[in-house]
């Protein structure tokens, strides 16, 4: 019963619009925090390592760069909770395109050169916030931008579930090692490498096929099950390690927040007149109780 009234639509346009806006702010600024937590526990940007390790930049110039210039995108980000701007959305996108060219570049991990796939909702993520606060003139533009919100988010959460999907039939270790884990710290029961392969085999096929169903439709039953799935891997990073690993779970929001924002907004999308000529206050307004 909770749960219905939690997840049921809004039958106010304009507050499901404000809901989806929220998740997807909230969503960019939590992986930003990811960032500074490993920049802050003396880890570092791949764009660090790049500039480090290929054009020889002091290192200790790098790790003060590295604070300032993830303070300053954080701050920018920050000010989308406040007073959201397309430049601000854009330029928060440019930053963690840059990071993930950087991871791209770096290599070193197994399957970095997927990250372009691995990690594109989270650059995808304030683009597609861009174009739902392009604010609306007419009815017309209204429709182009939210359904160019809600297909940027689809493409970009498609992209990770099928990328992932893939990792996992192709037995990423870091999977194998999350599934023992877990399973040993909570369960008591410790699976071999062959059991925790053949789990990740059943996971990685149902991984692709949800995220290639996500492209032919919004069905309400899929866009909760992907916001659950995405939730039960973030925090299997924990479950697997420890608290120490909340950044992770951090940098993974996008992957159970998108989900629910565009759950969100897909029965805006369905109508038609004027409630998609939403006014600026409903893309920017705080979701009110209903």
């Amino acid at each position: 019963m909770l749960l219905q009234k939690l997840f049921r639509h809004p039958d106010d346009p304009a507050r499901a619009v404000a809901v989806a806006s929220w998740l997807i702010r909230i969503a960019i600024v939590a992986h930003l925090c990811g960032i500074l937590w490993i920049i802050a526990s003396r880890g570092g940007t791949s764009v660090g390592n790049v500039l480090f390790n290929e054009f020889g930049f002091d290192d200790q110039r790098v790790a003060a760069g590295e604070k300032l210039v993830i303070a300053l995108v954080l701050g920018v980000a920050g000010s989308l909770l406040v007073h959201p701007t397309v430049i601000a959305a854009l330029f928060v996108a440019g930053a963690i395109f840059l990071e993930t060219s950087a991871q791209y570049r770096f290599g070193g991990a197994p399957f970095s050169s997927w990250v372009y796939w691995t990690s594109s909702l989270r650059y995808l993520l304030p683009l597609a916030f861009a174009a739902l606060i392009a604010l609306p003139k007419d009815e017309r533009w209204g429709r182009v931008r939210y359904h160019a919100c809600a297909w940027i988010m689809r493409v970009g959460i498609a992209l990770v579930f099928i990328s992932h999907g893939l990792e996992a039939l192709y037995q990423h270790p870091q999977f194998i090692d999350l599934i023992i884990g877990s399973a040993n710290r909570w369960v008591g029961f410790r699976p071999t490498e062959w059991q925790a392969v053949q789990i990740l085999k059943v996971i990685g096929t149902v991984d692709v096929v949800v995220g290639v169903l996500l492209m032919f439709g919004r069905w309400r039953w899929l866009i909760m099950e992907l916001a659950l799935w995405g939730l039960i891997t973030a925090l299997s990073r924990v479950t697997a390690s420890g608290a120490w690993s909340t950044y992770e779970v951090l940098l993974r929001t996008s992957h159970f927040l998108a989900p629910i924002a565009l759950w969100y907004l897909s029965p805006v999308l369905a109508q038609r007149g004027a409630g998609l000529c939403l006014p600026a206050a409903a893309l920017r307004a705080s979701p009110q109780p209903a």
